[in-house]
This record gives C-alpha cells, structure tokens and sequence, in this order.
C-alpha cells in the first residue's frame, strides 16, 4: 500500500481500474471496522528511508534464529541505494528501542523476476544502535512466528502506521475474506504507508501482512497479502543463515497509479 514513486498512467487504464476497485469496495466499506489508533505492539515499527523524517512502510520482528530479521512487503524496497531503518514500537515519534539500521535484504526469486504478487514480501537484516548489545528479538520481547495462508473467516488483528510524521500505532481486527483465491480484509484506515502490516491471528502467529495483489490494495477500506507458505518460511531461514544480502533487480511497477 505504499506507492514510493508515481508513474504515468493511461487515463483510459485508470478509468478501467477506478471502476472495478469502486464496485469491488463500495459495499464493503459501511460494515467494515475502522483502524484505530492504540497502544504499540513493540515487535511491529515503522520504516524510514534515508533521512526522512516520513515513515513509509510497516515491518515487524519475525521469530528467527539470529534474532535480527524484520519483514515487510517487498513492494517496499528501494533499488538505488537509499538506507532503511526500522523503529520497532514507534509511537508518536518516540522510538523506545532505537533506531535499527537495515544492512541486508532478502526476496524471493520469484519477486526479484517477474514481482510475482504471491511473493511480495521481504527480509530485513538490521544492526542495532549504537550503545545496544541485545538482538533486536530480545529487546522487543520475541519475533512473530509465521504460520500459512489464513482460512476464510480467520479473525486477523492488522498492527501497522499510515504513511505520516509522528503519528501512533493504528490496529484493526476483522475476518479474512476471500476474493477471486486472493485473501482480503475489510478494514478503513489503512491507507499508504500500512503495506508491510502483519495479520496476527488470535494464537499469535502471523498468517500474512498488507502487499501483494495491487501492491495491497488501491483503497484504504480493502487490504490483500500474498500467499504465506513454504517459500516464506524458506526465504526467513535463508535470511537466517546468509552472509550476504540479495542485489534488487528493479523497483517495483506501481500498480494503482
């Protein structure tokens, strides 16, 4: 859900693509939940590029060996060398734990090729602040433990920032939908900035997170996620156990213009 970079679009694609997601969404929307603004969940925080003082994008703390890595769509990702850092807890513009400096990147083949939608998401690699000594999973109280595509009707709990200055930790809970085998919530409030949001379910696990299909959705009200499987577990214990990060093809194509 975040669209870094405008590009040019057809007017006639974009009529075409106003129209579909309007008649998509529209009867959604009134009996959708609304984000709200709540206490942080400090394994969740906002991403900022280069010296920005605008979050972007939402990652959160994903359960590994090593401790260091954080997920998030890979949509996201910028190509020309601008530096990324995570705030795990980041509310209001206080960073309780820091800021993390990412040093590594890791994405699937399939989304450094072609951006295949069922693979937009990403490993983060980071290094603490100076001063700190713990892994980043330690300071925030544990990593997200991944589980596998959600059931329909799975409540989902959606933890995220809407692109911003300063702003706190919105949340959303609702029930996961399914529309055309792509799986989709109904939720307002979840504008730019949300792409990268886990869908934790009640037991903890995290079962997606806001990308994919429309780079996660052209309207705030409807969010998507690409499929979690095997090819996400096995990307994290790559990350997990890599010396080096992967070289990024090309940015992403946006998709909603």
């Amino acid at each position: 859900m975040v669209r870094r970079a405008p590009v040019l679009v057809a007017l006639a694609a974009i009529a075409v693509l106003v129209a579909a997601i309007t008649a998509i969404g529209l009867g959604m929307v009134g009996k959708s939940p609304h984000a709200t603004a709540s206490d942080a969940d400090h394994r969740v925080g906002a991403l900022f590029f280069g010296d920005n003082v605008r979050h972007d994008c939402t990652g959160f703390v994903v359960a590994s060996r090593s401790g260091d890595l954080v997920m998030t769509a890979a949509h996201c990702l910028p190509t020309d060398g601008t530096p990324m850092y995570f705030t795990p807890g980041y509310a209001k513009g206080a960073a309780p734990h820091g800021v993390w400096r990412v040093t590594d990147v890791f994405v699937s083949p399939q989304w450094n090729e072609s951006f295949d939608i069922d693979h937009d998401y990403a490993v983060l690699r980071v290094a603490p602040p100076a001063g700190t000594r713990s892994r980043l999973s330690r300071v925030v109280g544990g990593g997200l433990h991944l589980g596998s595509a959600p059931k329909a009707d799975t409540t989902v709990h959606i933890m995220g920032y809407p692109a911003g200055v300063d702003d706190p930790q919105q949340r959303c809970t609702t029930r996961v939908r399914y529309q055309n085998s792509i799986a989709a919530i109904d939720c307002n409030g979840l504008p730019n900035g949300t792409s990268g949001s886990p869908w934790v379910t009640d037991r903890g696990v995290v079962v997606g997170l806001i990308g994919g299909f429309e780079q996660g959705g052209c309207i705030d009200a409807v969010s998507y996620t690409p499929e979690f499987g095997a090819d996400t577990t096995r990307l994290v214990a790559r990350a997990d156990s890599a010396t080096r990060g992967d070289v990024l093809s090309a940015s992403a194509p946006q998709s909603c213009g």
